[in-house]
């Protein structure tokens, strides 16, 4: 009988394991969106839709991203609320500009290497090195 039981645990454990691993698996893609302070520093940068334009003054579709607004060249963004999902950021933000200010909300997903950013706009910008 006792040959029996361990030769059971011996055949069921790893596939309990492997069961147990897929699950955690699923749960790192499907992040729940988290209130944060702050515009993480992971976001933070000069993006521009050609990196050829980093050296550029200021370019249309520009957006330098800083801990607390997002600066384009038009308008300037100060976030109200910000939620974190993974890798996407969700902005609801007072929109200046020189018509005033209105409400305005952002979706930024950042790529997994952290050089691409998919905006809301529906374009992919890139991230300019320091210096």
């Amino acid at each position: 009988m006792n040959k029996f039981i361990m030769a059971f645990f011996a055949f069921a454990m790893p596939l309990v394991y492997i069961g147990c691993s897929k699950a955690s698996n699923e749960n790192i893609n499907a992040k729940k969106p988290i209130y944060v302070n702050l515009i993480p520093p992971a976001f933070q940068g000069e993006w521009v839709k050609d990196p050829a334009n980093c050296s550029e003054k200021f370019g249309d579709s520009q957006i330098n991203i800083l801990e607390n607004q997002l600066v384009f060249k038009t308008k300037l963004a100060k976030p109200n609320q910000l939620q974190l999902a993974g890798r996407a950021l969700y902005i609801d933000a007072d929109v200046h500009t020189e018509r005033g200010t209105k409400k305005e909300k952002y979706e930024l997903i950042l790529s997994a290497n952290g050089k691409t950013l998919v905006s809301s706009d529906g374009l992919e910008r890139f991230k300019c090195a320091l210096g």
